[in-house]
Order: structure tokens, then sequence, then C-alpha cells
């Protein structure tokens, strides 16, 4: 089951993601206004905040504070608690510098991207008959890195899963994410992976122009890992268009306000 909009509460969400594992999962909309925590804090902690209270959840939320550093944090009971202990001002939020977290623990987090993947994996160990969330946040460079399969790989490794399962939310598409043919993250990944050609496509404009479909590298290298996945097929581009949606390059591209980001909350 793809991703589906709450007519009422006016969000996306995965309904599978709720049914088959109890994770509550938010997409919010321009309707909750700018989830910016670095640039509106106000607002953007009223709101999750307001939302935490609704669902009778009184824990510190996790902020996931993307940085394209490729780092891995992990919480779980124990570290969880310290990272309270360490936290000793009186915000009720927890704020990780990362791009990935593996969740082993009962907590809310929140990112807000501009155009990355936010992807969602549910990590199985059938022996033990438990699974594992693992929130990974997938940019150009972070597909570059292959973060996406490190992440994997660390769920095999550490915690012995042996099927997942990606729920992917909005992302920009390659058809408006374009690059130029000298930008080094090109050439970088073509150092790295001569794969990366056919995600690399030339627009019809102009030959100095790549469209990158970073997305889709991203998904089939999931794929071959065996990782089933659940895309929303939405473009966060088009989506800003819309108004529904924040994207990065849309706003850039028609000088709007660049800061104003969506959150995805999940618990």
């Amino acid at each position: 089951m793809n991703i589906q909009y709450h007519n009422n509460k006016q969000y996306y969400y995965f309904p599978e993601l709720e049914n088959k594992f109890n994770v509550f999962n938010m997409c919010m909309t321009q309707k909750f206004g700018n989830i910016n925590h670095s640039t509106n804090q106000q607002n953007a902690n009223f709101i999750v905040s307001q939302i935490l209270k609704e669902k009778s959840i009184t824990d510190k939320y996790i902020i996931m504070s993307t940085e394209g550093n490729n780092q891995i944090s992990i919480i779980d009971e124990q570290n969880y608690f310290a990272y309270l202990l360490n936290n000793t001002d009186e915000k009720n939020y927890i704020r990780l510098f990362c791009d990935c977290i593996i969740i082993n623990h009962k907590i809310p987090v929140i990112v807000s991207p501009a155009d990355c993947m936010i992807i969602l994996v549910i990590g199985y160990n059938h022996k033990a008959n438990s699974f594992i969330k693992c929130l990974i946040h997938v940019g150009f460079v972070g597909s570059i890195l292959n973060l996406h399969i490190k992440s994997i790989n660390f769920l095999k490794r550490l915690y012995l899963c042996n099927a997942f399962e990606a729920f992917i939310f909005p992302y920009i598409f390659g058809e408006h994410y374009i690059k130029n043919v000298n930008d080094q993250r090109i050439k970088y990944a073509l150092e790295l992976d001569k794969n990366w050609r056919k995600y690399f496509v030339k627009t019809n404009s102009n030959s100095n122009l790549f469209n990158v479909y970073f997305a889709n590298k991203v998904k089939d290298d999931l794929r071959k890992l065996g990782v089933d996945i659940y895309d929303s097929n939405l473009d966060t581009y088009t989506e800003n268009q819309k108004g529904n949606l924040y994207s990065l390059t849309y706003l850039r591209e028609h000088n709007m306000d660049t800061t104003q980001r969506f959150g995805i909350l999940i618990y």
C-alpha cells in the first residue's frame, strides 16, 4: 500500500507502517507551516509538541539534523537515557547531527528535508521474531557515499536483520534536480562507480546540464539488496508547486524563502 493523504488532518502517511508495525508516521503539508527547527524553532517546536500532546506522548523528541556526514547514530533504551542526562537545558527535544538513526526504542523522531530522500527502513530478525527501525536521510551526496547501502549492511551485522521493507517519503525527481556537467559531485560519483552514468541524463535545453536521478540509483541499490520498497512517488518540486510541500529547489528558482521545510514525524 502506497502513501495516502489524511483529509481531516491534512498530512501524508503510510497506512502499512501503522497497521503492520504500529509506527505512527506523518509527512506534514504546508498547512502546518515551516517546520525548520534551525530557522523557525518556535513554530516547529509548537507544532510538533501539539501533535505529541494529542497522542499523549510526553517523551522528549529527537530532531534529526541532517549534515551530509555519512554518520549513523543509534537510539536504544540505554543510550536514550544517556542523551537525556546530557541534555541539561529546558528544551523538550534532543538534537542529533547525523544522516541515519537506528531506532530501537519507542521515541518520536522528526526530520525536515529540503529535497532529499527520507527513508524509513524496517529490518526484521526472524530468528528473534523482532524488527527494528532505521531512518535514513539520503540526498545526492549521501547516495554517492552509499549511506543507504551502509545502513542496510549495518542492520545485517549488528542486529542480524535478514529481511527489509523501505518506506520512501516525498523527494525531488530527477526531472527537476539539474546540475552542471562540471559539478564536482558528478565527477566524483563517476570516479567511484561508472554505473552512475545512466542516472545522469542530459537535459533537452542544454548539453552542459544533467538531470540527476539520484533517487532512482538509491532505489535500484536497495532492490539489489533484497529490500521491498514502498515509494510515495511524490515529487517535492511538484508538491511545492501545488502548495502541498516545500522544495528547496522550487523555492530557490522562484526567489522564495529557502529556509522553509516540511516535517516528517515517526513514532
